[in-house]
């Protein structure tokens, strides 16, 4: 697999004078290959929101740089916006951007704003509909009509239908509930299943990793403090404390067992996991 995209030493300061600057990440590196889906964590304050805002050239690093596909983005600064057609970010609560009359042209609107003509504009907002589960008679709805896990939906479709090689989702399951959860997840991974797309996740939430992150990002103080296998990094205990994280209730249960003296492994991180050992037990 090749990499997909690259930072190299990524450094960026709130202020340029230097007796007043404070690195909100400081000398970040880390490749990603095509097809990977890299989980990003760390305590309230660790830089995450910071370090993906660069992938795209929302923010412009203090030093260092951000490469895709062995390039650096900043090397065309009038082409960015090509960049960020590849690169898209969906925000935390995406649906609070909703703005159009209907569903079709909130989908449409990235699309639109790439120069496509008309008729790739319709294929890409109907495919993105089939691909993510939206219904066809909901194109014609005003999104505000539409329940609060449907207009997520419909917004995170809207960065789906621009077909970005990279997407990078900021606290993507915020405020919803273990359905709405699980129908986010599903997303994210259809998408990078039909397109082989590269996905990068900001979150807190180490259930969720579990169970979707190949990798995961360990950020404490805008550092990069660990970059590993995400069953590497919740094996280690000392160093999750140490960036103020958890590893998942369910690896926390089966601490437990083991204490107990109950034969169980240290790598179980997800309930399904836990469900597969603990029924070889009965």
């Amino acid at each position: 697999m090749s990499v997909k995209l690259e930072v190299k030493n990524l450094t960026y300061s709130y202020d340029g004078n230097s007796h007043t600057k404070k690195d909100a990440i400081t000398d970040i590196s880390f490749s990603v290959l095509k097809g990977e889906i890299i989980g990003i964590v760390g305590h309230t304050g660790s830089g995450k929101s910071t370090l993906v805002q660069h992938l795209n050239g929302l923010l412009k690093a203090t030093s260092g740089e951000v490469l895709l596909d062995g390039e650096n983005i900043w090397d065309k600064p009038k082409e960015i916006r090509k960049v960020r057609s590849k690169v898209g970010i969906v925000f935390q609560y995406p649906e609070y951007q909703l703005f159009e009359d209907t569903v079709y042209l909130d989908i449409a609107f990235g699309p639109k704003n790439m120069g496509l003509d008309s008729e790739e504009i319709k294929r890409r907002v109907y495919d993105t509909c089939k691909l993510i589960g939206i219904k066809e008679e909901y194109l014609e709805k005003s999104p505000f009509d539409l329940s609060g896990g449907e207009k997520r939906r419909v917004a995170i479709a809207g960065v789906m239908a621009m077909k970005p090689e990279v997407i990078v989702f900021d606290e993507p399951v915020a405020g919803l509930d273990p359905k709405g959860r699980e129908d986010v997840i599903k997303m994210i991974y259809d998408y990078r299943n039909a397109y082989n797309a590269t996905v990068l996740i900001v979150s807190h939430n180490m259930e969720d990793m579990a169970q979707i992150a190949d990798k995961l990002i360990v950020l404490s103080s805008g550092r990069m403090v660990a970059f590993d296998k995400t069953e590497n990094v919740f094996k280690d205990k000392e160093l999750l404390k140490s960036a103020g994280l958890n590893p998942p209730i369910v690896t926390r249960v089966m601490d437990v067992l083991r204490q107990k003296g109950i034969d169980v492994p240290n790598n179980v991180f997800t309930v399904e996991k836990a469900v597969e050992y603990l029924t070889k037990l009965r």
